[in-house]
């Protein structure tokens, strides 16, 4: 890979760009952005690479950058991620492992798909070594138009990486040692990982970002997203707890689903819990206190980059933290290459290796000449031993891939059964046991209800009456978190006093705890997604 190199992330609010030197660790040239064009991105796939392309190459130029040696960073939760466990093989061989079960590990057409892979660590288990593997599948028609791109403006692509895993080698030089959660908010997603040691446990995608503040924020006073923004970066519109405030609020999903992530690892890792949390992104005030809050650790902020310089001094650093997919690609990129890519690559190593044939051909023929006759016999008795030994462990790569594809089945088995249960089962059973227990002075105007969490509008004549229905609701099986809100006390020309407020609480299903979203070592961030459908 060249030194200076120009990174692209393209996303569907904005495309970042970075120039980067990698020659005696990482310095950032410069940066830039823009916001993507309106209609050149369809669920989540590029429609228009040449407006894309017009627009990176007028900023490109307006910034000074001059390297058509590129690196796009592929974000999107189209890209299916999952872990898997191989046996220890070289660079060359795990890539021809993976090719060969590619339909045991992704149930799909492959040949719609283009793999790419990063080796985690390697870990001792049950006496044996094996490699565990982050293996990703995008879409063809996804990374198809990132070449397109190039082409149009004359750039030499040096790889294709998935955005989560360029930000990952750049987190890992963040978190201290133990159990970390970073939590990564970027405008329509967070990335959530898991690390261990520097090395990556759990890595998940939740569909809900920096965007669910913005909007509320943006109907609430009229204003646009980059005032909205920069008012979440300079007030404080965030509170450290869910007190009922609406821009707050519209942060539960999203604090709720990263809770299920932390959940999922417990339930599998009870003897290693998550010590602490680092946040990336936007500087969003009071972000991090609530996720203190909820989460029961401590939050760390991370406001500029380690290990990376920058070659203007005007640059702030603190903007380098939005540039973390561009920074990141070009550390250990997954790499997305297409048949027609490899093809190319491939033909111009033939024909290196037929030169060096060549060559060699010409030093064996002198070597031959001067040596004596090869004993022919003691060759043949060589090859019928190695055919012996060969013929003696055939089967032991079938019965190793065997094992892992039963395992991979299994675990899917058993998560798919998990996912299924959530808080809503217990609905019934709450409604009957509130129905015993409401007041009859009491008289409910409306209730609202999703995966355990109930808001409950309701009037009443007597105070009493309503502390009554508090304590009632308390004592309901698996309820938690009972607050009341909006009281309020009008009296009507008669003398008579109505009492109207509304009453918060959770319940939960005991079966589900601990079992949320993630399959172990082996879901796809399409799975974490669909625990949020309700």
């Amino acid at each position: 890979m060249a030194n200076t190199i120009l990174t692209i992330s393209i996303e569907s609010s904005y495309i970042r760009m970075a120039e980067v030197s990698s020659k005696g660790g990482i310095t950032v040239n410069k940066i830039a952005r823009v916001k993507t064009p309106e209609g050149c991105i369809q669920d989540d796939i590029i429609t228009d690479y040449k407006a894309l392309a017009d627009v990176i190459n007028e900023k490109v130029t307006a910034k000074g950058i001059l390297t058509k040696d590129v690196v796009f960073s592929v974000f999107s939760t189209k890209i299916a991620i999952k872990e898997i466990s191989t046996p220890v093989l070289s660079d060359k061989k795990l890539a021809e492992y993976i090719e060969s079960n590619a339909t045991e590990f992704y149930p799909v057409d492959i040949n719609d798909y283009i793999l790419a892979h990063n080796v985690l660590e390697t870990v001792t288990e049950n006496g044996e070594k094996n490699m565990r593997v982050l293996l990703m599948a995008a879409p063809k028609d996804m990374i198809t138009p990132y070449y397109q791109i190039a082409a149009e403006n004359g750039y030499n692509i040096q790889t294709i990486d998935y955005f989560g895993n360029s930000a990952l080698q750049v987190l890992q030089k963040h978190v201290d040692k133990g159990v970390n959660l970073t939590i990564q908010l970027m405008e329509d997603s967070t990335i959530v990982n898991i690390i261990k040691n520097n090395v990556l446990q759990l890595h998940r995608v939740i569909p809900y970002g920096r965007d669910v503040l913005t909007e509320t924020l943006m109907d609430m006073r009229g204003i646009t997203e980059e005032e909205a923004t920069e008012l979440l970066c300079t007030e404080q519109y965030v509170h450290p707890s869910f007190d009922g405030d609406m821009i707050t609020n519209s942060l539960r999903y999203l604090v709720n689903n990263i809770s299920r992530v932390m959940d999922y690892y417990a339930s599998r890792n009870p003897e290693n819990p998550i010590e602490k949390a680092y946040y990336i992104g936007d500087n969003i005030i009071g972000l991090d206190e609530l996720f203190a809050s909820e989460f029961n650790f401590s939050v760390k902020v991370i406001k500029k980059m380690k290990n990376v310089k920058t070659a203007d001094l005007s640059m702030e650093p603190n903007k380098l933290v939005n540039y973390i997919g561009c920074i990141g690609s070009i550390v250990a990129p997954a790499d997305f290459v297409t048949m027609e890519k490899k093809a190319k690559q491939a033909s111009a190593s033939n024909i290196k290796l037929i030169g060096l044939g060549v060559l060699v051909a010409a030093v064996v023929c002198v070597g031959l000449l001067a040596k004596p006759v090869i004993d022919s016999i003691n060759y043949k008795k060589d090859k019928a031993d190695l055919e012996k030994k060969i013929s003696a462990i055939s089967d032991v790569e079938t019965l190793v891939s065997n094992y892992y594809n039963i395992t991979d089945m299994a675990t899917d088995a058993k998560t798919f059964a998990a996912l299924t249960r959530g808080n809503n089962d217990v609905l019934l059973n709450f409604l009957i046991e509130l129905e015993k227990k409401l007041p009859s002075d009491i008289s409910i105007t409306t209730m609202t209800i999703n995966e355990g969490a109930v808001t409950i509008s309701a009037k009443t004549s007597i105070k009493p009456t309503m502390a009554t229905f508090i304590s009632q609701l308390k004592g309901i099986d698996n309820v938690t978190s009972v607050a009341v809100s909006n009281f309020n006390e009008k009296k009507d020309v008669y003398g008579g006093i109505t009492t109207t407020f509304s009453a918060t609480c959770f319940f939960y299903n005991d079966e589900s705890i601990g079992q949320f979203a993630g399959v172990e070592e082996k879901e796809t961030e399409e799975d974490a997604e669909n625990n949020d459908e309700e």
